[in-house]
């Protein structure tokens, strides 16, 4: 049974996380408990998803552990706030943007990264003041285990709470007027937050995802363009949200892509299927959805996977045709689709025709196109000339747009999302000009003068 939001706002009203000095302790406490849990979260990783310690660490356990430093570094600035200039019909007057714990949040995390995805969002929740109940993917069960001591290792229950179980879980916590909510997953499920949360007026923030664009002009330097894209695909087995999905490559280079493309698997990603340092598929349905999408495009290169282990191999596919489901629907796994395009243009009109992704990677070395590429491509994140590393600045903002998401997070962007920006206003009690009771008394004409003056 998952307790209400309202256990936990006497934590919050009591005043307990409300300074600077109390936020940095949480955080501490919270980087300690991290850092004593890692033997057991990096077995767990391993467990659910096949994640070698080096993977596991540096996308999940570093990652988080690096947020907490910048929060801790950064926390006494944020909470300061911001001065706004005030008119001059307010003189004797100062005006400032303050933040405030928006209360008890919500934060709803994903399988594919079930630490890092579940933990950054709370580091930010935390910064900011709030109390949090948290909901682990059921589908990485032993991490969601882990989750579950280091939160009961580092805080009050009223301060932070974890929920264990499935769909049924989460859909009664969703149901409750939490504060925020704060949602990783998938397109559709998303929709379904967004429309339980609104019966109670709840504001989310939704990561999705999306099919994510890479583009590749006929000036790329075509070894370095192949590895930075599988790189990006190699990653936890496909299952990024920020993966590149698919390739648009200008026809003239496509031939010698498609062959660099091979030669970087077969030198740097042998037997994927056997290594111990590849992530496997999260489930079995997963693997095979992936298998059907397979047959949608001819292998190039790749191809093999275990159905015992649910290990795949990095495929790259060509021949696919964009009516067919592995273009319809994100991926989210080890396939890579190459497609041939006439021209940069070409691609970019083929980006705009489909929602607008979560990621979109342009590789060039013509400025104007990477000008044009980032003036024109809606994305909720861009990186030129590399794949995935636009989510390493910790204060670079993270999030979608349209279909890809609401909101973003990350550094004080995070901090930002899980506060209420108070505007206040201090005014003098002298001067006190009579005209501001009696205004008809002036001329239309003179009043707007006046207004206008006043105003500034």
């Amino acid at each position: 049974m998952t307790s209400a939001p309202s256990a936990q706002r006497e934590w919050i009203q009591s005043g307990a996380v409300r300074s600077p000095e109390a936020r940095r302790s949480a955080l501490e406490q919270f980087a300690r408990a991290i850092r004593a849990a890692e033997p057991s979260l990096l077995k767990a990783l391993n467990e659910d998803l096949g994640k070698s310690a080096i993977e596991a660490y540096t996308s999940e356990i570093g990652f988080v552990l690096r947020d907490i430093a910048h929060a801790q570094a950064h926390l006494r600035s944020w909470m300061k706030g911001r001065r706004c200039p005030v008119p001059l019909v307010t003189w004797m007057a100062r005006a400032k943007s303050l933040p405030e714990p928006l209360g008890v949040v919500l934060i709803l995390g994903p399988w594919n990264y079930p630490f890092q995805l579940m933990m950054s969002p709370l580091v930010s929740a935390l910064a900011a003041g709030n109390a949090a109940c948290l909901k682990p993917s059921e589908l990485a069960p032993e991490t969601a285990r882990v989750i579950d001591e280091i939160c009961r290792d580092a805080f009050d229950p009223a301060h932070v709470h974890v929920c264990l179980g499935g769909r049924d879980t989460a859909e009664e916590l969703v149901a409750q007027p939490f504060d925020h909510i704060f949602f990783t997953g998938s397109t559709a499920t998303g929709r379904l937050v967004a429309e339980q949360a609104a019966r109670n007026l709840v504001p989310v923030t939704l990561e999705l995802g999306g099919k994510s664009p890479c583009v590749v002009c006929r000036d790329a330097p075509l070894e370095t363009t192949a590895r930075r894209i599988l790189w990006g695909k190699v990653l936890n087995a496909g299952q990024t949200c920020v993966a590149p999905d698919y390739v648009l490559v200008e026809k003239e280079v496509e031939k010698p892509l498609l062959e660099a493309l091979q030669k970087a698997l077969r030198e740097l990603w042998p037997d994927e299927r056997v290594s111990d340092s590849r992530s496997h598929i999260v489930s079995r349905p997963h693997f095979d959805r992936l298998i059907r999408l397979m047959s949608d495009g001819e292998i190039v290169a790749g191809g093999g996977s275990d159905d015992t282990t649910l290990k795949m191999e990095t495929t790259v596919l060509t021949g696919v045709d964009p009516a067919k489901p592995i273009m319809q629907e994100e991926i989210f796994g080890p396939l890579l689709p190459v497609l041939p395009v006439d021209s940069f243009e070409q691609a970019c009109e083929f980006i705009w025709a489909r929602p607008k992704p979560l990621a979109a990677y342009l590789f060039c070395k013509e400025k104007s196109q990477m000008d044009t590429f980032i003036r024109t491509i809606s994305a909720g994140t861009m990186c030129m000339n590399d794949t995935i590393s636009q989510i390493l600045p910790a204060e670079l903002p993270f999030g979608g747009v349209g279909a890809s998401g609401m909101g973003k997070y990350r550094g004080e962007q995070g901090f930002l999302t899980f506060s209420n920006q108070k505007a206040v206003m201090w005014r003098s009690l002298w001067p006190d000009p009579h005209f501001r009771y009696k205004p008809q008394s002036l001329s239309l004409s003179l009043m707007k003068k006046a207004y206008s003056w006043m105003m500034k």
